[in-house]
């Protein structure tokens, strides 16, 4: 069974309660620092799985600008920063993240929100759309067929919980 939820049909009370997959929130990322970086980065990125002969996935680990430390104090985080491309048409299979605990992701596209699905315990799959959100990488987890090319910023949490996470960002961003 597919269940479709649109981030706009979940009740504030299914978000910022015991949801434990996606927290989507608002906040004013600066996405146009974040694409510039992005393009001053772009030479240095390295493929996210060596065995992908397709070259779907790239990224940039920790790129290091000042930005990212504005960011660790505003949301009182010691993440590491990762810039993301994934190919149109292309999918992320289901898994759980190896280090990260949760992640913030930030959308740098100009198109439609970005997707990720959530397997439930009954097999079922609940799909959440973001601009920016807290996702729990220990929960399994997939992006399926994108329709545009994917430009991501992730901010991996490898020391807190989701649950703490998600409090802490509802206390530091007042939302």
């Amino acid at each position: 069974m597919m269940i479709g939820i649109k981030f706009n049909s979940l009740s504030k009370q299914e978000n910022f309660g015991m949801n434990n997959q996606c927290f989507v929130f608002d906040y004013k990322f600066d996405v146009e620092l974040l694409k510039s970086k992005y393009i001053e980065f772009k030479d240095k990125m390295v493929k996210l799985d060596p065995e992908d002969d397709m070259e779907k996935m790239w990224g940039i680990f920790n790129p290091s600008f000042n930005y990212m430390d504005e960011l660790r104090e505003k949301f009182g985080f010691n993440f590491y920063p990762m810039l993301n491309y994934t190919q149109k048409g292309s999918s992320i299979d289901i898994h759980k993240d190896d280090v990260s605990e949760c992640s913030i992701l930030v959308d740098l596209n100009d198109t439609e929100q970005s997707p990720i699905t959530y397997v439930n315990d009954d097999g079922s799959f609940t799909h959440y759309y973001y601009k920016q959100c807290l996702v729990n990488g220990k929960i399994d987890h997939a992006v399926f067929n994108l329709k545009n090319d994917r430009y991501t910023l992730k901010l991996c949490i490898d020391d807190i919980p989701f649950q703490k996470a998600k409090e802490q960002i509802i206390k530091r961003i007042n939302c």
